[in-house]
């Protein structure tokens, strides 16, 4: 059995990407027989969405019977005791020091089990609306509040993008889990957000007919173009749902639209593909089950983004595809 050496310098969402499609690679080519073994003790970095890259990676090597191994961890890495403090060594299992959800400039990297959420509404008499709400209000409260900047434009702004992000999670991807997490860096003025689930990927739940499946148009990349286009919806089950609510394949468009207008980057992962929206679009392999969303924006030209005119033009864009498209209601609402 081969064992691989992996150093981890910087936990964020570009470094590991590559590294998932790298270690995919290695397992191909080794058809399994290998072993990985990690090193934290150089680690400069950890972004909340290169945190889930990195623990959904793992859960794959997990389930692919790869041998894991873990160097010791250095406990004087200010660094390493940052990941103790968000629960990235307890949810690999290699400590059991306790952790924080949540410290004065983040929200943990959660993972959140769909029997959870059924309970909680279930308990208190929500719908799953309510719920998702309730959560995109605590992430925005939480990443305005460190801030300071409490200003209603940007509150709305922000709320609304979290929404957008959150609230299709169960209803497209089939998934048993999801993870959200924040990080506010008070410097810059700049927030990442990260949204994932484990279900079964666009490509299963967006739409293609007949003739893009014949000519293997149904690819992963088309997926991520098509959900991002507005007024093409996933496949979806609306009837828990009150019409507010209904998915109009809006959202996406809208968010990625806010995000650019206030020089953002927005982050999409799934299946075997990766794009990374930052004024240009780059395009990356990897192997992820399900969904992962990576949001990071400076909030101090979030606030100047004009929402009409950006809904404006997503509506008119949506409408080139059928002139009597209507976005859902909650889509054109902050």
């Amino acid at each position: 059995m081969k064992n691989i050496p992996i150093l981890i310098r910087n936990m964020k969402y570009p470094q590991m990407i590559d590294m998932n499609n790298t270690l995919h690679k290695f397992i191909k080519e080794h058809q399994g027989n290998l072993a990985f073994t990690f090193n934290f003790n150089k680690f400069k970095w950890i972004d909340p969405a290169g945190v889930v890259v990195f623990l959904e990676t793992v859960k794959n090597l997990e389930e692919e019977r790869i041998e894991l191994k873990y160097i010791d961890l250095d406990y004087t890495s200010s660094v390493v005791q940052y990941g103790l403090n968000i629960g990235l060594f307890q949810g690999l299992g290699i400590s059991e020091i306790g952790s924080n959800e949540e410290g004065p400039t983040y929200l943990a990297p959660k993972k959140v089990y769909k029997d959870e959420v059924y309970d909680y509404i279930k308990n208190h008499d929500y719908t799953m609306e309510n719920y998702f709400d309730i959560l995109s209000e605590k992430i925005t409260n939480k990443v305005i509040g460190q801030s300071n900047m409490t200003n209603d434009k940007l509150t709305s702004l922000f709320s609304y993008v979290v929404r957008e992000l959150i609230r299709n999670i169960f209803d497209h991807s089939e998934s048993e889990y999801f993870y959200y997490g924040s990080q506010y860096l008070p410097n810059k003025k700049i927030v990442e957000l990260v949204i994932s689930d484990r279900g079964v990927g666009l490509r299963n739940t967006i739409p293609f007919d007949t003739e893009e499946k014949w000519f293997d148009l149904d690819t992963t990349e088309n997926a991520i173009k098509k959900a991002f286009t507005p007024g093409i919806t996933a496949a979806s089950n609306h009837s828990y749902a009150p019409q507010d609510y209904w998915n109009s394949g809006f959202g996406l468009a809208m968010v990625k639209n806010l995000v650019s207008a206030a020089d953002g980057t927005l982050c999409l992962a799934t299946s075997d593909k990766a794009i990374t929206y930052n004024q240009t679009e780059e395009w990356l392999d990897c192997y992820v089950k399900g969904t992962i969303l990576r949001l990071k924006v400076d909030l101090d030209k979030l606030i100047f983004v004009d929402f009409d005119k950006q809904l404006n033009k997503v509506t008119k864009e949506a409408q080139l595809l059928n002139e009597n498209f209507v976005p859902s209601r909650k889509s054109q609402t902050l």
